[in-house]
């Protein structure tokens, strides 16, 4: 099978299950119904209609309760050799099944067998935990939010597959899960996007300070609301179909960036704006930059977790611009 039939099938099977809670008297007077989806991994569905997972270890596995991935959203224990998931909240129901299709895939498109794919669920399982902390399941994306993921894609065609591949394209945007939205081997990029002329951005903490082991630069991406031009969903499928020529799994590690940066298919219909980049701007990083260390403020001993924010006027920041080719030689 590739990626969409072993998605549709996962669709599948939860819509087996939540018939069989809804029809089998011995189910319901049990409480709970599963689909075995491989050796390893049980979809599972509660009679209160909370979806989970069973995932049934090698007993030479040696996984402690303390190092199962928590959050409020779901509830994780571990009784002998099984480890049992079960969401705690009905509204995230969507998302967590989302979630869990997109790991298990992967772990069957690389063909990640035994104790090695239990690892790589929990890794990945940890990587997506924030979104569940919170009090309500992911709403769909800000204006800015939108325009902010629009840029960074936008950045990935219009830039950096000028000199790298798509899989080295996918690698390096780390923005979902990291302090900078590009990290390469020789520096970091941090993309801001705007649509307004005036070239003002936000700055959070030492997120544009020269602080950090590689070189730093900015990208400004320039866009302009328009008609006849793309929103976020068609440039997201645009790429979408490009990875998926190259390789199924590079498809599923772009979808599941996607998700770290909240966007969710059960949104799409919300973003039907569109826009057109009007320009990419370049900027180095250096010690003469206008920037704030954070560690550099004296902040009284009862004061802790000290967060800095402040604009930046870039149209006054004209000497630091630096021309694309020199950053493209650079990658």
């Amino acid at each position: 099978m590739n990626f969409a039939e072993y998605q549709n099938e996962l669709n599948s099977k939860w819509e087996q299950l939540d018939k069989k809670i809804q029809d089998d008297e011995e189910i319901k007077k049990s409480g709970e119904g599963q689909i075995q989806v491989s050796n390893e991994f049980w979809i599972t569905l509660n009679t209160s209609n909370l979806p989970g997972l069973k995932i049934f270890c090698d007993k030479k596995l040696d996984i402690q309760k303390k190092n199962l991935p928590e959050c409020k959203g779901w509830k994780l224990d571990i009784i002998d050799n099984q480890i049992f998931m079960c969401l705690k909240n009905q509204k995230y129901s969507d998302f967590f099944k989302d979630t869990i299709n997109l790991i298990l895939a992967r772990i069957y498109l690389q063909n990640i067998n035994d104790k090695d794919s239990i690892i790589f669920f929990l890794e990945r399982l940890n990587l997506a935990k924030n979104f569940f902390d919170s009090d309500d399941p992911p709403k769909p994306l800000t204006e800015s939010e939108q325009i902010g993921l629009f840029g960074e894609i936008s950045l990935i065609n219009d830039f950096f597959l000028k000199k790298i591949p798509y899989e080295e394209c996918i690698s390096i945007w780390t923005g979902p899960s990291k302090k900078h939205d590009f990290t390469t081997n020789k520096f970091l990029l941090e993309a801001k996007t705007t649509t307004q002329d005036k070239k003002i951005i936000n700055v959070s903490s030492n997120q544009l300070s020269p602080i950090y082991d590689k070189n730093l630069y900015l990208s400004l991406i320039c866009i302009n609301k328009g008609i006849n031009c793309e929103n976020l969903n068609t440039l997201i499928e645009s790429l979408s179909l490009k990875l998926n020529e190259i390789g199924e799994n590079l498809l599923n590690e772009f979808l599941m960036k996607l998700r770290q940066s909240g966007y969710y298919d059960f949104h799409k219909e919300q973003y039907n704006q569109k826009y057109i980049i009007k320009n990419l701007i370049f900027y180095k990083i250096d010690d003469s930059f206008p920037h704030i260390i954070s560690s550099n403020i004296k902040i009284p001993e009862a004061i802790s977790d000290v967060s800095v924010t402040y604009k930046i006027d870039l149209d006054k920041c004209e000497e630091f611009k630096i021309n694309e080719d020199e950053l493209l030689e650079k990658l």
